[in-house]
């Protein structure tokens, strides 16, 4: 999805990235006589101390203004698998609690019973202009590289802010909105914050603010769900690429069809509101060249709050968030991993239905130039003293070895393209056709081994049930980080799984026990894996321009209206593929978004570097007890197998830099090699697969798959996944464009099986 430069900035949150310069400094708190070694920036304010010789305990000092929204502190410094302490005012009080990130989405209430917050009241306040939280940490310093340690010195922690209110002050547990008014990394003095007077200040905090991982017993539903008067021949699941397909192509049959989105309009066409700001008739989600800015402007409004990895909750889905990059599958991905009937020769005419409607382009830019692309011409020198060679990947899909070129992107007449302009245009007027937005599905209801609607939530908060007609179909086209969650809240799955659904905060009614499928949903999520790679380029080689995509300047936007310039094309400015192979002669692949860096202090190319098509490494998804789901198994480098190609791929490019007259060096050092990179985390590249896989093994008798080959859900008689949740193989480039192909060959075969009912 080309999510990459997104979450390098900013992930939902707290992405924490960005490191600021703040020197921490002593500050003794009047109030309470605290000594810290307090930082404040940009509207955040963070003060802690520490015993002389280290605990497990500290104190810290939170300050925030106005009398809403919500500050916090990243213990472990970035999100992923990090221990915060978030707080905001509820009128003359404030609220707190510990929260515990698994990945990048909202945190959830830490379950860790051995911690807790104990407010210090002295110096904790608030007046409806300041607010301050004071508090013993009690236990929270971990060893699992989720917070700093006891005896660290100098460590960077994180922050993120916003002014926008939570969504229950008075709640602990509330959900928190987008950090939209600062975030980032500080280094902060942890020697300077040690004292001998630590026990006294700690002996004057209070009781526990609510013991961490006190978590009631499941909320019963109170009142039955309303009934919907209209029913439906199909219910679909979800506005991402392969719902809207689903959703068009089974609308054209005649035959009524519900499309069901839990998140609001996006695009000016479908009454979206966020403008671009220079133009009150444009949104960020349509104008291509504002993709980077987009979550800051939007809010994070698109994102989803309660998924494992970057998700998109908005018409559209993740086609309206992501980068646009539209590669076309070589021949390979459909003909390594997936089953008979789905091979290449078996794609060819879907692929040729979705191009005929949603072609993409290699040339976005209504005059056919590209603009702003001085960072082209330095790679293309740089790749072809390297034996590589240009390709068009939309006309030659299948050269994906040592090759370079304009990125392919979904982008169409200057604006963003994909299935929301493509297809859901052609239908949304039809009598038979229905969108329902910011409606919730929970969970998919049933009679035994037949569906008979989805109960959904809508923005009142209100359940609704709609039903199916007889011999009606429901499709899940929710996307790999959700479709699981409905189908365990729909009594399919593992039993661990479901019993979480039935043991959780979020009431669900589920079947009774005799009638859940067990089946292996979550099992077997695929993701590409990334690292972002910065070089420079050689002295005087000019490789990027200011170009500002929030605030463009007069004659860009000019040339905007008219269809050509930098607006109209994506972040991106060169792709590169190339094939390793490993000592047991398997090829892996890789590929790179080759672009400037968001954060540029100097001439620099920055590389989304992902490893592709051919990686082993599989995860597994679960859900917890207030609904999100998590990666109960990371899916990236797990295996030696992988680790092995990662490396073979950066030492690849390593070494080309280092050759004679490169006009290219590793921003870490010339000498860097992949060990250098394989020793910081690997990051998410946000092309998930699976969870829901495809195969003939019939995963309720002991087998891998969740659907068959019509993609119909085992154990079911009108239940279908049409999303990346199926994919049974990565591919070798981004996602988007694999999606909607399986999507359009997976609509035909449901059409096909559910003609007659």
């Amino acid at each position: 999805m080309a999510w990459n430069t997104i979450l390098t900035a900013v992930s939902l949150g707290l992405g924490l990235v960005r490191t600021t310069q703040a020197q921490s400094t002593a500050f003794t708190d009047a109030k309470s006589g605290i000594q810290f070694q307090q930082v404040a920036k940009g509207g955040f304010t963070f003060g802690i101390a520490l015993p002389e010789k280290p605990t497990g305990d500290f104190i810290g000092r939170l300050v925030g203004t106005g009398a809403k929204g919500w500050s916090g502190v990243s213990l472990g410094g970035p999100m992923a698998k990090s221990l915060m302490v978030i707080a905001w005012p509820n009128g003359k009080n404030v609220v707190a609690s510990l929260r515990d990130s698994v990945g990048y989405q909202m945190p959830t209430p830490s379950a860790n019973t051995t911690m807790s917050l104990r407010p210090i009241a002295a110096g904790t306040s608030a007046d409806g202009t300041t607010w301050t939280y004071t508090f013993l940490c009690k236990g929270c310093i971990q060893t699992d590289t989720s917070t700093f340690k006891a005896d660290d010195t100098t460590p960077n922690l994180g922050y993120g802010l916003t002014s926008t209110a939570v969504t229950k002050p008075s709640d602990p547990e509330s959900a928190i909105p987008f950090h939209a008014s600062g975030y980032g990394l500080f280094p902060i003095d942890l020697t300077k914050a040690r004292s001998s007077k630590f026990a006294t200040w700690a002996a004057t905090a209070g009781a526990a603010d609510k013991p961490a991982g006190a978590t009631p017993p499941p909320k019963a539903p109170t009142t039955p769900a309303a009934v919907s008067n209209s029913t439906w021949d199909y219910i679909v699941v979800g506005t991402g690429p392969a719902g809207l397909i689903t959703a068009t192509r089974l609308a054209e049959t005649g035959k009524s069809v519900l499309l069901v989105e839990r998140g609001g309009p996006s695009t000016a066409a479908t009454g979206g509101k966020n403008w671009v700001s220079w133009n009150k008739t444009l949104t960020y989600y349509d104008v291509p060249g504002t993709f980077i800015p987009m979550p800051f402007a939007t809010l994070g409004e698109g994102f989803c709050t309660d998924t494992a990895g970057l998700s998109g909750c908005i018409l559209g889905g993740g086609g309206t968030m992501n980068g646009m990059a539209f590669i076309r599958p070589p021949s390979w991905d459909f003909d390594t991993r997936w089953p008979t009937g789905w091979k290449s020769k078996d794609m060819a005419k879907p692929a040729a239905r979705l191009y005929e409607r949603n072609p993409g382009t290699t040339a976005p830019s209504k005059d056919g130039k590209w603009y702003d692309a001085d960072i082209y011409d330095v790679l293309e020198q740089f790749f072809k003293s390297n034996g590589w060679n240009e390709a068009d990947s939309m006309k030659t899909p299948d050269d994906k070895n040592h090759t370079y070129g304009r990125p392919a992107l979904n982008i169409h007449n200057g604006m963003r393209g994909g299935p929301l302009v493509t297809y859901l245009p052609l239908v949304q007027k039809k009598d038979n056709f229905k969108l329902l937005l910011q409606s919730k599905v929970i969970r998919v209801t049933r009679n035994g081994s037949k569906m008979t609607g989805v109960e959904i939530e809508n923005a009142k908060g209100t359940r609704e049930l709609h039903n199916l007609k007889a011999g009606g179909s429901v499709v899940l086209s929710a996307g790999v980080m959700s479709t699981p969650r409905i189908l365990w809240r729909s009594g399919i799955g593992l039993p661990e799984q479901i019993n979480a659904v039935k043991t959780g905060r979020i009431p669900v009614q589920l079947p009774d026990e005799k009638d859940w499928i067990k089946s292996p949903v979550g099992m077997e999520v695929m993701d590409h894996s990334r690292y972002m790679l910065t070089f420079n380029v050689a002295k005087g080689v000019k490789a990027y321009s200011n170009f500002n995509m929030a605030f463009p300047a007069a004659e860009v936007k000019t040339q905007y209206q008219q269809g050509i310039g930098a607006l109209t094309q994506s972040f991106m400015r060169m792709d590169i593929f190339k094939r390793v192979v490993t000592k047991a002669g398997q090829s892996v692949f890789y590929q790179a978004h080759c672009a400037v860096p968001l954060l540029d202090a100097g001439n620099q190319i920055e590389f989304t570097f992902l490893m592709t098509h051919g990686q082993t490494s599989k995860g597994q998804l679960s859900i917890n007890a207030f609904g999100n789901t998590f990666f109960k198994t990371q899916p990236w480098l797990q295996t030696d197998h992988d680790k092995e190609a990662m490396t073979l791929a950066l030492d690849d490019l390593f070494n080309m830099t280092r050759k004679e007259g490169s006009r290219l060096s590793y921003s870490a050092g010339k000498d860097s090699t992949a060990q250098t990179v394989l020793k910081t985390p690997v990051q998410q590249g946000v092309h998930f697969i699976g969870g829901a896989k495809m195969g003939p093994d019939d995963g309720t008798k002991g087998g891998t798959a969740v659907v068959d080959l019509k993609t119909k859900v085992y154990g079911t008689d009108n239940l279908y996944v049409t999303d990346a949740s199926f994919h049974p193989d990565l591919p070798t480039g981004n996602t988007q464009a694999i999606i909607m192909i399986a999507a359009e060959e997976a609509t035909a075969r449901i059409i096909a099986q559910t003609k007659g009912k």
